[in-house]
């Protein structure tokens, strides 16, 4: 959550004690982020969302970073996550056929990602000044919660909106971005491995033009580049 500045496992510390608890503990315990970019485990107030033009899957990590507490987004819930995904693990290690000998194979290569358009910093500048300068005469005024609610989520979105265009000044010049991409095998089973959070819908395309049915995306391999969209969510905005 918003507020919680700890260090912690997250829910996969849960699962590892699951794992642990059944095999011992010295058993190793891999975890890996997958296709994570439009990932949110988080659970919301769906009423909340839905009367501000949100669906109830989009809208909680905005209501976390104006500060908002989101009462599922806690430890407890954490600790169920977390031990769901344990007793899931089991389940299929238990089921696993195990061969004495099997091909191992690793091949890498890099690729040539374009680069979005950035807007111009005074441009999205002035919109987060008068994104803010909306939410404190909402406050002075007196105005309804949930009103002043929205004007915060749209001050946050155009603070978003500025710090990516301020990024991309960093970025003048620059059209492409490299992308280092490797692939395992390990017998029929593969791993893939990405330097960026990329979304669900390519992994899961990764996955349908496989060859091979055992395919487990590695989102965040060897550094991060940040999001990688599909073609939809990049034309409105990654």
């Amino acid at each position: 959550s918003w507020d919680n500045l700890m260090l912690s496992a997250d829910y996969p510390g849960f699962m590892y004690e699951v794992v642990k608890a059944v095999y011992g503990r010295d058993v190793v315990v891999l975890f890996a982020n997958g296709a994570e970019g439009d990932i949110n485990p988080g659970l919301k107030d769906p009423a909340v969302a839905l009367g501000m033009g949100r669906t109830k899957d989009t809208f909680g990590p905005l209501l976390d970073g104006i500060g908002e507490l989101q009462p599922h987004r806690t430890f407890e819930q954490c600790g169920r996550i977390g031990r769901i995904l344990g007793g899931e693990v089991i389940k299929v290690a238990e089921r696993i056929d195990t061969k004495e000998s099997g091909v191992i194979d690793i091949v890498y290569g890099s690729a040539e990602l374009n680069l979005k358009e950035f807007e111009p910093v005074a441009v999205t500048q002035l919109i987060y000044d008068e994104a803010e300068k909306k939410v404190q005469a909402l406050k002075e005024d007196g105005a309804d919660k949930d009103v002043i609610l929205k004007a915060r989520v749209n001050a946050f979105l155009a603070m978003m909106r500025n710090w990516s265009a301020r990024r991309g000044e960093r970025l003048t010049g620059v059209s492409h971005i490299p992308a280092r991409i490797q692939v395992m095998r390990i017998g029929d089973a593969v791993l893939a491995a990405w330097p960026g959070e990329i979304f669900s819908g390519i992994g899961m395309e990764v996955k349908r033009r496989s060859c091979l049915e055992n395919v487990a995306i590695v989102g965040l391999a060897n550094g991060s580049i940040g999001y990688l969209p599909t073609d939809d969510a990049y034309v409105e905005g990654g």
